[in-house]
């Protein structure tokens, strides 16, 4: 006969087996319900990112949507003002619409006339006179047409030039007995770029009869001594009245040769003949005293 406390105990031991069997059932089944909830996040994560997406894409949308609408807005008025511009000419030719005709052919024909005139004096060798006609020709254009003359402040921003280069000759002069100078010296040449740049702008402004004549005269490389500029640099006290001819063989750099020309405020040898350097004030006054354009800040001393 078996032992009732044995088979008890392999009751016991089994049933723990099962305990145990249950236990890792749950375990694996609560494992994939995790898994199941961990996958489920993602992809609602997945999903939720994809919207964004689209969000932002839809807003990028109505952002181009809203700058082509201020553009057509921006064209429609424009092209409002365009037709009231058309109606007001249509309205003015109508009233002066003979009158406007023949101004149109006056002026082809003068300046027909005056262009002959021109190629006549060039086969000539009259030169003062080419260049009078070339000047008559630019200022009657200027009026006719109602264009704004620059001329006087491009001559104004050569004067300019030729300040600054002055100044630095000056200044590298002085740097050689005191290098804090470097630092105004930069400051003046980084002026000198900045108003030849403004130079440019004014001489590609020019229309056909002054550039014709700018061109012939400045094709001599000493433009510059010409006697009526010589008499008036001497006049103002500049080195043309002495025999130092600092006006012809200045020192400038190559990158300067825009301001090659006369004395100006900032003149060395013009400070060391007069005997004292000129005050701030003084070197104002001389310049708008000697500018050419009526607001001139420029000038020749």
């Amino acid at each position: 006969m078996s032992n009732p406390s044995n088979q008890t105990a392999k009751e016991i031991e089994l049933q723990d087996r099962e305990h145990q069997l249950r236990r890792r059932e749950l375990d694996l089944d609560l494992e994939k319900h995790e898994l199941r909830i961990k996958h489920g996040k993602a992809e609602l994560e997945k999903h939720e990112l994809a919207l964004q997406k689209r969000k932002m894409e839809f807003e990028k949308q109505e952002l181009g949507i809203e700058q082509d609408k201020a553009k057509l807005e921006k064209n429609e008025s424009k092209l409002k003002e365009t037709i009231e511009k058309l109606k007001d000419i249509e309205t003015e030719f109508k009233s002066n619409g003979p009158d406007i005709i023949r101004l149109a052919i006056s002026k082809k024909f003068k300046r027909g006339m005056t262009g002959t005139k021109e190629h006549e004096l060039k086969q000539g060798e009259d030169i003062n006179a080419l260049q009078r006609c070339r000047y008559e020709q630019y200022v009657y254009e200027q009026d006719l047409d109602g264009k704004e003359d620059h001329l006087a402040d491009f001559l104004d921003v050569e004067t300019g030039l030729r300040e600054i280069a002055q100044r630095e000759i000056c200044l590298r002069e002085q740097y050689n007995r005191d290098p804090t100078k470097l630092e105004e010296w930069q400051t003046v040449e980084k002026e000198y770029k900045r108003l030849e740049h403004e130079w440019w702008m004014i001489r590609d402004s020019f229309d056909a009869p002054l550039a014709r004549a700018f061109q012939y005269w400045r094709s001599n490389p000493r433009w510059y001594m010409h006697r009526v500029l010589r008499e008036d640099c001497a006049g103002r006290g500049g080195c043309c009245g002495r025999d130092c001819g600092c006006c012809l063989h200045r020192k400038l750099d190559e990158t300067h040769r825009r301001a090659a020309g006369h004395c100006t405020v900032e003149c060395g040898c013009c400070e060391k003949a007069r005997g004292f350097k000129l005050s701030e004030d003084d070197k104002k006054y001389f310049a708008i005293r000697y500018a050419v354009s009526e607001d001139g800040k420029k000038g020749a001393i």
